[in-house]
């Protein structure tokens, strides 16, 4: 059966996850939100040598209360794009300062879903 559906509104069908700073690395470059594999980060920082738990503490990779894995491995050198689960486009607008915020995560299935 098919349907046409016109949407008169933005329209956002979620998974329930939020994504705080830790989890995504923000490209500013490439207008892109990366979503990190952070079990394959973790084997990295420690085949590495990388005390992740030292440096999840230290300020300056620090956005408000969250650590931010985007600060951190630009710091570092590391290439967000060896921990990418997937990625998607982004409106990222310069901003002065960093804060705190998330991503609602929403519901990827390969094409059009609507609940319901």
């Amino acid at each position: 059966m098919r349907c046409r559906v016109e949407l008169l509104s933005p329209l956002h069908i979620g998974n329930g996850n939020e994504l705080k700073m830790v989890d995504f690395y923000l490209d500013d470059d490439k207008k892109l939100i990366k979503r990190i594999d952070f079990n394959k980060f973790i084997s990295y920082c420690f085949e590495n040598g990388i005390n992740l738990m030292e440096e999840l503490n230290k300020r300056h990779y620090k956005t408000g209360r969250d650590f931010s894995i985007t600060k951190f491995m630009d710091a570092k050198g590391i290439d967000p794009d060896d921990f990418t689960s997937y990625e998607v486009r982004a409106i990222l607008e310069k901003r002065e300062r960093e804060s705190e915020f998330a991503v609602k995560e929403c519901i990827k299935c390969g094409g059009a879903y609507i609940p319901g």
